[in-house]
């Protein structure tokens, strides 16, 4: 028998917290009383409790945000009833959900500057004559936006 990995004191500061959106939180519900399990049958359990047409599609995408967030992982492989191919089987995770940090304009500017900066240093000095104006244009037009 597999010792699941899951933490009470998690899921509740994540209910308590609001740490998920409602139907971030419904998906994690159901992997966190009946996990681990496969899209498949989280999605059927999903749409019974919730009385909700089957979409798995889109069932899947809160899955891959739950994933994101670090409070679902893939635990492993079973051949699926269903279908009899080999799918994931997933279950929450013993942490809460983190958010990733989205780079700010300024950021992926810099970045981008830096890369060009970088592609300048290795540009074969019989190209550099060719290549330079067009990579001081790109500089610009990025130092500009």
């Amino acid at each position: 028998m597999m010792v699941r990995d899951v933490s009470i004191e998690a899921y509740r500061k994540i209910k308590a917290n609001g740490l998920l959106k409602n139907k971030m939180l419904q998906a994690y519900e159901v992997f966190y009383n009946h996990g681990p399990l496969t899209s498949l049958r989280a999605n059927d359990i999903f749409c019974h409790i919730n009385e909700q047409r089957s979409n798995l599609n889109q069932f899947r995408a809160t899955m891959t945000h739950l994933q994101d967030a670090g409070v679902l992982r893939m635990v492993g492989t079973v051949v699926s009833p269903e279908t009899g191919m080999k799918v994931g089987e997933y279950d929450v995770t013993s942490g809460l959900p983190v958010r990733d940090k989205k780079p700010t304009k300024k950021e992926k500017k810099a970045a981008i500057l830096f890369m060009i900066e970088d592609l300048v240093q290795v540009i074969p000095e019989e190209s550099k004559e060719e290549l330079l104006p067009p990579l001081r244009e790109l500089w610009k037009a990025v130092n500009n936006l």
